[in-house]
């Protein structure tokens, strides 16, 4: 039986993840403002850019991780 394999992510400051960078932001923020899960959901449903521009009017540079 074949193993499934998995991507390998390199995010833009060439650390490797797990996931995509959105989904990752997506989850910070809605870990840090659960709240915002409904605002996040409605512009998920408008497409992946109207989510992104979203969540980079409300977090600012705080999305980027160090």
């Amino acid at each position: 039986m074949k193993e499934k394999s998995k991507p390998l992510c390199v995010d833009l400051d060439g650390t490797l993840l797990d996931s995509d960078m959105l989904v990752e932001t997506g989850f910070s923020f809605i870990k840090n403002n659960p709240l915002g899960i409904a605002p996040v959901i409605g512009h998920l449903f408008k497409g992946k850019a109207h989510l992104k521009a979203y969540l980079v009017s409300r977090l600012g540079n705080s999305f980027i991780y160090h």
